[in-house]
């Protein structure tokens, strides 16, 4: 009798586990990462949406933000990426799900598209995808990456660092601009270091890349659009190219572009109603990171020195009247750590508050020369 009650216990013990693994596979199955798009009353800067109204700007009072997290740890360990080594955030968007971030990350192993293991490569960065809850807990997309495979006729290694995307409403198309290594030691064809990719999609799980035979920009075509942002033009092989970050605002994407030239630093905006075609400058001065626009003003996230002299770093608000200008910076929230937050910064509003995406040096790995980052969020209370 005891033989038999053990054995019945054991098989109701097996059903519950197969019923538990097969709701737990088909809640996954209905997680969706595709874009929503379409308009909402309380977010902004969240791609595919469009703001009804007016949208009150962020705040610039200290008290009225905290980080999400109460001791100050990261919302996404490095560690719980794909790359297992960083993440910086690119944009955000919705889905029928959540909310969901578009990122790259990085790894010392690439993973090419059948997702195996392919070791000696040089580090690889790439678009991927990550769910957030309303609590900020994540599930990657999977699979991921979904946008990594090189351009062989210019790009000089598996590379693809997206830092900015954007949504263009009128064609109903995600954009989104990488930098890699343009072959080096070829300063007829490409006298910089680096270029610029284009990729389009509708959902950004499929991209369509825009740049296969040649890059979409490269240094001296930027120089063309806008000289007098460049310190020099001696670029063969000193001059990188970036993408800073792109915002749709006044009816035309504005694109952050810079880098380096023999060790001087540039930046400079252009824009563009025909991003694959057409682009103008934006003159003046120029500050980095590409800033958001809010009712016509104009707001960055700065990474500014905490203003209690500790030596920590601390998130600041940049508000200014034009585009061009770099604005007074507002203290809002000390991130207790003292590595920089880098230009990685997205400022959105999401269910009525604004929020602070920015990576964070793991300041353990640091110590150990090794440069792993963490995202951190910070929000009004």
């Amino acid at each position: 009798m005891k033989n038999l009650l053990f054995l019945i216990f054991i098989v109701l013990l097996l059903i519950y586990g197969l019923l538990s693994f097969f709701q737990k596979d088909h809640s996954a199955k209905e997680l969706t990462f595709t874009a929503v798009i379409g308009e909402c009353d309380d977010c902004y800067n969240i791609n595919g949406m469009e703001r009804k109204g007016e949208v009150r700007p962020p705040s610039l009072d200290p008290n009225d933000w905290e980080i999400i997290t109460d001791t100050h740890e990261p919302v996404v360990h490095h560690s719980a990426t794909i790359g297992q080594r960083k993440i910086d955030p690119v944009g955000f968007y919705m889905t029928e799900n959540n909310l969901a971030l578009f990122y790259n990350s990085g790894w010392e192993k690439y993973f090419d598209v059948e997702r195996e293991y392919r070791s000696g490569e040089a580090t690889n960065q790439a678009g991927s995808l990550i769910a957030f809850s309303d609590n900020w807990e994540f599930e990657d997309y999977w699979p991921n990456p979904v946008l990594s495979e090189p351009q062989e006729n210019w790009q000089g290694r598996n590379r693809v660092n997206p830092y900015a995307l954007v949504y263009h409403p009128h064609y109903e198309v995600f954009y989104v601009f990488y930098g890699d290594f343009a072959p080096g030691g070829d300063c007829d064809k490409y006298p910089g270091r680096r270029a610029l990719g284009l990729a389009k999609s509708k959902d950004l799980i499929e991209w369509e890349y825009l740049s296969v035979d040649k890059p979409f920009m490269h240094i001296e075509q930027a120089y063309e659009i806008i000289p007098e942002a460049f310190p020099n033009s001696e670029f063969c092989n000193s001059g990188r190219l970036y993408a800073f970050g792109a915002v749709w605002a006044n009816d035309q994407i504005y694109l952050m572009i810079g880098g380096s030239i023999a060790g001087q630093n540039y930046s400079a905006i252009i824009r563009s109603r025909e991003p694959e075609e057409y682009w103008k400058p934006v003159t003046g001065e120029h500050f980095r990171p590409m800033p958001l626009n809010v009712d016509d003003k104009w707001y960055r996230v700065q990474s500014t020195a905490a203003p209690d002299d500790s030596g920590k770093r601390a998130l600041a608000i940049a508000v200014s009247e034009n585009v061009r200008e770099s604005g007074e910076n507002h203290h809002i929230v000390s991130t207790g750590h003292s590595g920089s937050a880098g230009v990685s910064r997205q400022l959105f509003k999401y269910n009525g508050k604004w929020h602070i995406a920015y990576r964070q040096r793991d300041e353990s790995r640091w110590a150990e020369g090794e440069d792993y980052r963490d995202l951190y969020i910070a929000r009004e209370k």
